[in-house]
């Protein structure tokens, strides 16, 4: 699930992860269960590891939350959908790019058509997201100054929260509103393109954003393990050339005109 899911993982990621199982008689449900607790436990303790830290927030398949049949999924997806309170969508926002690694691939493609056909149904909650987008702060001044507000000091860029996470977002939003079944950010827009709902400029113009802003934190969480520290997404703007900074400030912008667009094309009279 989460940027795995998408294969935009870098430096600096921790376990997001869960089980599918199929639907079984409720006859054994415990030991059932116990099973796959024991397993998650392994599979997460595996990963730890490996190097990929336990989820702060709990997003593993040793939770029951993230680990039930393919019927019970359906239905909490439905739920989350229903409920659209912060904490459901801070759910669906890691869930939503969920990608199978093992096992029966029907379950996950089961579910990922649920998904898919859920929340193109449901506009109100479409809605919600697009209103969360544009509540987003933006990353440049009035004078076209990219603002340093983020790490320890408040004098760097959050380049994953305030670029390539809303810029993701964005084009998730596209995908679920029009039915687009793909997880990956680059797969979305190739999809959205050749089905005519973005203009192949717009699909290629947010494709070059995203894998600007990867690039840039790819290059910066190089320089820090290379330095013995730890990987962040925080960059000085200092830290950056020229060309650099102006680019990073059109992709700013331009992420700032797809939230109004979604807001107010997309979703008029809904939120």
């Amino acid at each position: 699930m989460g940027s795995a899911g998408r294969g935009e993982s870098l430096l600096h990621p921790d376990q997001d992860n869960g089980f599918i199982l199929a639907d079984h008689a409720d006859a054994e449900p415990e030991s059932i269960d116990r099973f796959f607790n024991e397993l998650a436990q392994r599979f997460t303790r595996g990963l730890e590891q490996a190097g990929f830290p336990l989820c702060e927030g709990n997003v593993m398949a040793t939770n029951p939350l993230w680990r039930k049949p393919l019927a019970h999924w359906q239905a909490q997806v439905n739920g989350w959908l229903r409920a659209r309170g912060n904490q459901e969508i801070m759910f669906t926002d890691i869930f939503f790019d969920f990608r199978a690694i093992s096992g029966p691939p029907e379950l996950a493609v089961a579910l990922r058509r649920h998904v898919t056909m859920a929340a193109r149904d449901n506009l109100p909650f479409l809605a919600q997201i697009s209103w969360l987008q544009k509540d987003h702060a933006g990353s440049v001044d009035l004078f076209g100054q990219l603002i340093a507000r983020d790490g320890a000091e408040k004098d760097a860029i959050d380049l994953k929260l305030r670029g390539s996470k809303p810029l993701v977002e964005i084009v998730r939003l596209l995908a679920l509103k029009n039915g687009v079944e793909a997880t990956g950010t680059p797969a979305r827009l190739t999809a959205l393109a050749e089905a005519g709902i973005l203009a192949g400029e717009d699909a290629g113009r947010l494709s070059e954003d995203v894998t600007f802003l990867l690039e840039l934190l790819l290059r910066h969480q190089i320089e820090r393990t290379s330095a013995r520290r730890v990987a962040d997404n925080y960059i000085k703007p200092e830290s950056l050339g020229r060309p650099e900074r102006e680019r990073l400030v059109q992709v700013f912008r331009h992420i700032d005109r797809w939230r109004q667009h979604l807001v107010a094309d997309y979703f008029p009279g809904l939120g």
